[in-house]
């Protein structure tokens, strides 16, 4: 996520901090070591399943007026987890931080609110998020 946002974004913008139990954890900013791959608008669409890394680049963008979001609430999966394994072979996978936005907050357990909200209808042929997300491009 670091990589694909630090292309987007100018630097110095914060992404996003990871904070474990105590409270701490490193603050990860755009560095700027290329310049943006785009520079336009950028919409992005959630739905209840969009979770982990989708959801802190939606909300990363979001928190920095650098896209807007439509669809539906994302997934609420703002957790960083490890995987052990245990000598016996046992796999242990433990929440060892959460990701928190710009804005401070944790998607984690409540999911990001798009800005405008539209849902597919699987009855019809049409895509209506992305057709909601093209008329809201082509009135920009």
């Amino acid at each position: 996520v670091y990589h694909i946002l630090d292309r987007l974004m100018p630097e110095g913008l914060p992404m996003f901090s990871t904070k474990d139990r105590e409270g701490n954890g490193p603050q990860a900013d755009s560095n700027g070591d290329s310049p943006p791959l785009f520079s336009g608008h950028i919409v992005v669409l959630t739905d209840r399943h969009s979770a982990s890394a989708s959801e802190i680049l939606a909300g990363v963008l979001h928190d920095n007026k650098l896209a807007t979001l439509i669809g539906e609430k994302t997934f609420g999966k703002g957790s960083v987890q490890a995987i052990i394994t245990l000598p016996d072979k046992t796999i242990f996978k433990m929440t060892r931080a959460l990701y928190f936005l710009p804005n401070g907050e944790t998607p984690n357990g409540v999911g990001i609110e798009p800005d405008i909200k539209a849902e597919d209808d699987p009855a019809t042929p049409e895509d209506e998020v992305i057709q909601t997300a093209v008329k809201f491009l082509m009135e920009k």
